[in-house]
């Protein structure tokens, strides 16, 4: 009789065990087809949303009249008329961009005295210079409007660092007296071993001397 208890009992066992495993594996199931179908449904509204993109707004270009465009050559002055002296300034423009520089006094004041057209690839010299201390001013550009006397399109105002001198000294000859003076030269773009710096400055219209 003990014996038989033992195997009853066991046998009771397994028949719970079988049932415990069949109610979890259809609990599994159950689980597993509902989680099936809603990752199911979320692709399908995922899909079935409308797919947007967006277009940045096109870079506005400004309006350059026609009429006003006048593509000076290089060395064409652009106002300026002051009491000339016997410094000179080259000016080289190595850029691939038609560049206006200008001497200013160094002083409060802004205006400059005079002011040259230099082409790209070219150069151009500012003759004559006044006897005095000056900042050479330079920008870039395309489209020059000889009407408004500025680029349409401007590319970038900077200044050179250090002022240019440009002062006469006499000295006693032979034959009487001469004048010592200044020339310079200078290049817009940079260049191999070059020793002469640039500040940017606000890429306004660049100011120039009167006519």
């Amino acid at each position: 009789m003990p014996k038989a208890k033992s195997r009853l009992w066991k046998g009771a066992t397994i028949v719970l065990g079988l049932v415990t495993f069949t109610w979890i594996s259809s609990q599994l199931d159950d689980w597993l087809q509902a989680n099936s179908a809603a990752r199911s449904s979320q692709y399908r509204s995922t899909a079935s949303r409308p797919i947007t993109s967006v277009v940045p707004p096109p870079a506005t270009t400004p309006l350059c009249p026609v009429e006003s465009q006048v593509r000076p050559i290089s060395g064409t002055e652009l106002g300026g008329k002051h009491q000339r002296g016997l410094g000179s300034l080259k000016i080289s423009n190595g850029t691939g961009l038609d560049a206006v520089a200008t001497l200013n006094d160094d002083t409060v004041s802004t205006t400059p005295r005079l002011a040259i057209f230099v082409r790209n690839g070219e150069s151009a010299t500012i003759a004559s210079v006044p006897i005095g201390t000056y900042r050479l001013r330079f920008q870039f550009g395309t489209t020059w409007l000889q009407r408004e006397r500025k680029f349409c399109l401007l590319q970038g105002k900077s200044e050179f660092d250090k002022p240019l001198d440009f002062s006469e000294t006499k000295y006693e000859t032979e034959d009487g007296y001469g004048t010592r003076y200044a020339t310079h030269m200078v290049t817009l773009n940079p260049v191999l071993g070059g020793n002469a710096k640039t500040h940017a400055l606000p890429d306004t219209p660049i100011e120039l001397p009167p006519l």
